[in-house]
């Protein structure tokens, strides 16, 4: 039962509750080319709500209802915020990522895996 004050992430965005969601962790395929699944948690006006645990096939259809997720990370033992999640559409196949690369991988950047 985690609950992070969003007060110790930077760049405040937060603070004014535009964030709906965090991924602080990620799950790849075997190949590490696919996210399978995220660790997510709601933005609880000021907390980070309780880690979710959804597939990367959820995270598409909610950014796709214009629903704002950010990542979220562990640096010198406090969260720091990262960058906003996004769809890389690339031939047939939707990435979500934080930079639009045209390549046929997921990245949210720096995360935890589990």
């Amino acid at each position: 039962m985690c609950k992070i004050t969003l007060g110790v992430i930077t760049g405040g965005i937060a603070m004014n509750g535009v964030v709906d969601y965090w991924i602080s962790a990620v799950s790849y395929n075997p190949e590490k080319t696919h996210i399978d699944q995220v660790k997510i948690h709601p933005n609880n006006d000021w907390h980070m709500g309780d880690a979710q645990f959804w597939l990367r096939t959820s995270v598409v259809n909610q950014l796709k209802r214009n629903v704002f997720i950010k990542t979220v990370y562990m640096e010198d033992d406090s969260w720091k915020e990262g960058a906003k999640v996004i769809i890389d559409p690339v031939g047939y196949e939707e990435y979500i990522k934080t930079v639009s690369d045209n390549t046929t991988r997921d990245n949210l950047g720096k995360l935890d895996e589990y």
